[in-house]
């Protein structure tokens, strides 16, 4: 009986240790600040923030940190019936070509570069929710956009960041 506690404490012991050892082995987006300092007096309101959101893609490149250190490039497309397909695309090096994610919804074995989730706009906020991390139980996201010369700027209020503080473009 002795032998078998010490197996399975030992195999217990071993998957936490590979299970913390493939957390620390993920890159992790890197957000970034926008060039100017998002106030109220540059926030985008009413329809100036919901008539792009609705009728564009929003697309964010980030930088990612870690062993697997890569540019992602994720594109929002957010639908009239609340609900937002994200698509993401990576490239190694300056100068590849961009190519489809390999895990970024690791649950979808056809299509691991896309995750769907809901959105809605909320006191001047974009509130963000991605499928997969609302079964894990997290918060949503919450977002104001600005604008200042012509750039926009986007700022986490709460929850997940999703890769998208920093600069954004509408496509």
């Amino acid at each position: 009986m002795r032998g078998k506690a010490a197996v399975l404490c030992s195999m217990s012991v071993l998957a936490a240790s590979a299970g913390s050892g493939r957390a620390e082995q993920q890159a992790a987006c890197i957000p970034e600040a926008p060039p100017f300092a998002a106030a109220p007096a540059n926030q985008l309101k009413g329809e100036a923030l919901s008539g792009p959101i609705a009728a564009k893609t929003l697309v964010v490149v980030r930088k990612q940190s870690g062993p697997a250190a890569r540019t992602i490039r994720l594109h929002f497309q957010f639908r009239a019936d609340g609900s937002a397909l994200i698509r993401c695309e990576v490239h190694l090096r300056e100068g590849a070509l961009w190519r489809p994610c390999p895990r970024f919804n690791p649950g979808s074995p056809n299509a691991a570069d896309r995750d769907v989730g809901i959105w809605r706009i909320e006191a001047d906020q974009l509130l963000l929710q991605r499928v997969r991390f609302s079964a894990e139980g997290r918060d949503e996201g919450r977002f104001t956009f600005h604008g200042a010369n012509g750039v926009i700027g986007i700022r986490r209020e709460s929850g997940p960041h999703f890769c998208l503080p920093g600069v954004a473009k509408f496509e």
